[in-house]
């Protein structure tokens, strides 16, 4: 299980997203493991939006991450990135040495279409 906001959703929901960073203390994902992707925990009754497959995890300075990466993370570039990242967070350092866990997967199965797709019908 990994909890993602609703930028980050909408974003592999559309196919963007093929990484993502966490502020996790220890990492909690493994290279070649799958995970459902939630918004909220399970335990609150939230059903899982997708299925991933964990290809690559490291632990990285924010400062280190390349523009190639925040378009990866599905932003422009990497101000933007760092921008939504640091929404509503405090950190006790400069934000370009906060560290990382970072994640790239690829999205094996959706549970449900991005908002504002059109589902035919």
């Amino acid at each position: 299980m990994i909890l993602f906001k609703e930028p980050g959703v909408q974003l592999i929901l559309r196919g963007r997203k093929t990484q993502a960073r966490k502020l996790w203390a220890r990492a909690r994902a493994k290279e070649g493991a799958e995970h459902l992707l939630y918004r909220r925990p399970p335990m609150t009754g939230e059903k899982p939006f997708a299925r991933i497959l964990v290809t690559r995890v490291w632990k990285q300075r924010l400062g280190e991450m390349s523009a190639a990466e925040a378009r990866a993370e599905g932003w422009p570039d990497k101000a933007a990135w760092l921008a939504q990242f640091s929404e509503g967070r405090q950190f006790d350092r400069p934000i370009d040495e906060v560290e990382v866990y970072a994640l790239e997967f690829q999205v094996l199965e959706r549970f449900e279409a991005p908002a504002g797709a059109d589902t035919g019908g």
